[in-house]
């Protein structure tokens, strides 16, 4: 009931509503977002003794899952707008972000990890330290 009430607000131009839901969907997407890092946090310091790694491995374990943190939030808040966009009806829309996505991060990946056309090689968490 409440997707046809949004779906018909959208339609009609009530822009205050759209705000209401898509500000709200938002503000939700943040706050799980960070009880997500705050929950890793938790389990990384409770997990890494009991792996007993190797220093080296150790630091890439960490510092990886430190590098995964920081798109948490990015990926929950454009979830978000995906499903607020599918919604309305506008499948089409993110389907061709989609499909446009994937080869531009596949491009990026390869430039700035394996340092082409002039960028500067920035590998992986083990590259760093």
């Amino acid at each position: 009931s409440n997707w046809l009430k949004l779906k018909a607000s959208v339609r009609s131009k009530a822009a205050s509503e759209n705000t209401i839901y898509r500000s709200a969907g938002l503000l939700l997407g943040s706050l799980l977002a960070l009880l997500f890092i705050v929950i890793g946090i938790i389990i990384i310091n409770l997990i890494a003794p009991v792996l007993d790694l190797e220093p080296r491995v150790n630091y890439v374990f960490i510092h990886f899952l430190i590098a995964v943190a920081f798109g948490i939030c990015p990926i929950f808040l454009s979830s978000v707008l995906r499903n607020f966009i599918d919604a309305l009806g506008y499948t089409r829309v993110t389907m061709l972000i989609a499909l446009c996505a994937l080869p531009i991060n596949i491009c990026l990946n390869y430039i700035l990890v394996f340092g082409k056309f002039g960028f500067p090689r920035l590998g992986g968490v083990d590259q760093v330290g």
